[in-house]
């Protein structure tokens, strides 16, 4: 009987602190996962600048990679939802990045932007370290909407993101305040209850037991 109640305590320990792969779509800031998030808005970086990749600060290390080359502007701040400098891949005459990489060092659990300008369709796929996909999304085109679209990825052990423009066809696309959150994924309600139910199952069964 002890052995048994062993084995039944030591099932509930293990999935009241199992953390699944899961994921979901982030629609806001003020998401749950991203409390505490590091917040980037670009302001630091020089306007006008075309580069193919930068670090963030500390604690993140993280860093944002580019196909071919993005810059820093402020030309259309109020706008796009962008707010003061922002990230864009260019202009309709000198085509920039159609595939942005943004690499989290030390893995994160959240991660979202202010999203705007997009004509056609972008996905959003968060991986793992192993490059698995973890969850994708096809982000909504925006259009001239300044609604404060924003979008991003919860899921557990984020080591990298793709951002890919899927339609074949050149998208002037803006970025803003890349929030990356290191803190880790809420574990989902039902496997507490589930563990709690267990515990109870536990108790009850030794009380029937005396």
């Amino acid at each position: 009987m002890f052995k048994k109640m062993t084995v039944l305590a030591a099932v509930v320990v293990a999935l009241m602190s199992f953390t699944p792969a899961y994921g979901y779509f982030i629609t806001s800031t003020g998401d749950s996962a991203l409390s505490g998030a590091y917040v980037d808005d670009m302001s630091m970086w020089i306007p006008g600048d075309w580069i193919t990749a930068y670090h963030l600060l500390p604690p993140n290390q993280s860093y944002i990679a580019v196909d071919n080359h993005f810059w820093f502007d402020s030309t259309y701040s109020g706008q796009y939802n962008m707010t003061g400098q922002y990230l864009d891949n260019g202009t309709y005459s000198d085509e920039g990045f159609s595939s942005l990489k943004i690499g989290f060092g030390g893995g994160t659990s959240a991660f979202g932007f202010h999203w705007g300008a997009s004509d056609y369709q972008w996905a959003l796929t968060a991986y793992d370290a192993s490059d698995t996909a973890i969850e994708s999304y096809n982000l909504p085109i925006t259009y001239t909407s300044n609604a404060g679209e924003f979008y991003g990825i919860a899921a557990s052990n984020i080591a990298y993101a793709l951002l890919t423009n899927v339609s074949g066809t050149y998208d002037w696309v803006m970025i803003d305040d890349l929030h990356i959150a290191a803190s880790a994924v809420p574990v989902p309600g039902a496997l507490w209850l589930l563990g709690t139910g267990l515990v109870g199952l536990l108790g009850l069964r030794r009380k029937i037991s005396r």
